[in-house]
């Protein structure tokens, strides 16, 4: 399930850098069993390290437990959001459902997918070509699994495809990731 959130952004003025911890500042005092993506602005302005969104900004939230979506949609739908002390008016609130309807199809992220091993006190970043890319995440989806449902799931594979390397920061320091 997918929960998609459109704002005003009254011209949101935010670090570059720390955009995604900045909402996650917000978004995650309350809930954690979901993901979000990133900030999609309608026009965005780009200067000296800081993005102004101008226009409304939409953010997608995923969940696979269901209640969890609905709950923040609930505490939401009511409420303005604020960042960086700009006031977001919540427009609107939609619930998309995503079905596969095969064993076999493709996904477009909706921010960048990192995987990494942690190596003496550094983190490692794993790109496609590798074969920690792929463990590192059909390992960590393999343990969610576990953890939500207390079974074994079928197995399965992931294969990146058409992916563009994405620097990130989280707390000011690059993640890398990757994109498509």
């Amino acid at each position: 399930m997918r929960l998609k959130i459109i704002m005003n952004s009254n011209n949101l003025r935010i670090p570059l850098k720390s955009s995604k911890q900045i909402f996650q500042a917000v978004f995650y005092k309350k809930f954690t069993m979901f993901t979000f993506s990133n900030i999609f602005c309608k026009h965005r302005i780009i200067k000296d390290d800081i993005m102004t969104c101008v226009g409304p900004i939409q953010i997608f939230f995923s969940s696979p437990i269901s209640p969890v979506l609905t709950e923040l949609a609930s505490n939401l739908f009511t409420k303005e959001i604020s960042i960086n002390n700009h006031k977001l008016e919540i427009i609107e609130i939609s619930v998309e459902e995503i079905l596969a309807e095969t064993n076999k199809f493709y996904v477009k992220t909706l921010s960048p997918i990192v995987a990494y091993k942690k190596e003496e006190n550094e983190l490692k970043f794993a790109s496609p070509d590798e074969e920690d890319f792929e463990y590192s995440i059909t390992n960590n989806l393999l343990t969610k699994y576990k953890l939500l449902y207390q079974e074994e799931v079928f197995p399965f594979s992931i294969k990146p495809h058409n992916v563009k390397k994405k620097v990130i920061y989280y707390k000011n320091a690059p993640v890398i990731g990757w994109h498509g």
